[in-house]
């Protein structure tokens, strides 16, 4: 893409071009409620490339709209998908990055506490699991899911 400032391209000409880049609208619900006025609602997915933004990993991003609908494929995605990326990213997206809220985070932490004990998720995943549990209540527990159990019932679940 190229940007233009009043119709005059600001990119230099002399120099090698590794892309140039615009943004002209922030990808959330009013976007999707413009671009997909038939579906609103649905789950909007932005990718990134490695080393966008001075990254040195992979910042691949499951960017979804903060509706409770997005929920439920979320913790599918953390629990079933085959690619580790994605499944952390999941996790990521439920406990810290996207745009659910506090409630919606809290919401899913019966789940998280499911997975807790579930032994067919490899060490990496449950690792996690426990981090996700850690950035959605701000609590420093263990990696044990009795701690995590005996906080959620005595905070009042």
């Amino acid at each position: 893409m190229r940007a233009r400032l009043n119709n005059f391209d600001r990119a230099s000409s002399g120099a090698p071009q590794f892309g140039v880049y615009i943004h002209l609208q922030p990808t959330d619900g009013t976007y999707a409620k413009t671009h997909f006025p038939e579906d609103p609602d649905g789950n909007l997915y932005r990718g990134q490339a490695p080393g966008i933004l001075g990254g040195t990993q992979h910042n691949d991003i499951l960017a979804y709209l903060g509706t409770n609908e997005t929920i439920a494929p979320l913790l599918q995605a953390f629990h079933d998908d085959p690619s580790p990326m994605v499944r952390e990213r999941a996790a990521c997206s439920l406990a810290q990055s996207g745009m659910l809220t506090q409630e919606q985070r809290h919401s899913v932490i019966p789940h998280l506490l499911d997975y807790a004990d579930d032994t067919s998720l490899d060490p990496q995943t449950q690792g996690w699991v426990y981090q996700a549990l850690r950035d959605i209540s701000g609590k420093n527990l263990p990696n044990d899911s009795s701690s995590w159990r005996n906080w959620y019932s005595s905070a009042g679940s």
